[in-house]
């Protein structure tokens, strides 16, 4: 997660890590399983999970940068039930295609209700490495940026690294064109890309 901001308000006594399996997203289990929403002033800065040492700095051939520590957390949650300004869908580049089931596509679409999957399906296609933007919807959250990630195969090389780093690049000038203050990203090319 990413949030735009100077200040650390949270001590090291509220920098609980917030932590789950992940949730079933099958009509008969949704109500029963749905995590509930929580927003980035719940989620622990790194600075915070640092300072009350339920994060260690493992490699020490750099400094840490306070600054930037005070705007990164890092959680394991819902993406879907995270209210930020704009949460990252791992998408493919033809928004018009169906979402492979239990993949994190299919999940923000199935959690964003038919207007967005209405929304993301009038959008054009874009280039592997782009970014396009959405409102959220039914989701907490406002927008929904969808970043096209490549698929890794082990025979096109480091291209692929250059691209996928490209996917993060784009969300991040879209937010800052924005002016979208809180993003919740999930690690793109995971899962069915291969990362």
């Amino acid at each position: 997660l990413f949030r735009q901001s100077t200040v650390d308000t949270q001590t090291t006594e509220d920098a609980n890590v917030i932590s789950s399996g992940s949730g079933s997203y099958d009509e008969e289990d949704e109500e029963s399983s749905k995590q509930a929403t929580i927003s980035v002033a719940e989620i622990p800065t790194l600075r915070s999970l640092y300072q009350s040492r339920r994060l260690l700095q493992r490699d020490q051939s750099f400094a840490p940068n306070d600054a930037y520590n005070q705007m990164i957390s890092f959680c394991h949650y819902d993406l879907t039930r995270l209210r930020v300004d704009a949460i990252v869908n791992n998408a493919p580049a033809n928004f018009k295609a169906t979402p492979t089931p239990n993949s994190l596509h299919h999940a923000i679409f199935k959690a964003g209700g038919s207007g967005l999957r209405k929304e993301a399906r009038s959008k054009a296609r874009v280039k592997v490495g782009q970014a396009e933007l959405t409102h959220g919807h039914a989701l907490p959250s406002s927008w929904v940026i969808h970043a096209a990630a490549p698929t890794y195969t082990g025979s096109k090389g480091v291209g692929q690294f250059n691209i996928l780093s490209e996917c993060y690049r784009s969300v991040l000038k879209m937010a800052a064109t924005y002016e979208l203050k809180t993003i919740a990203f999930p690690c793109l090319g995971t899962g069915g890309c291969n990362f």
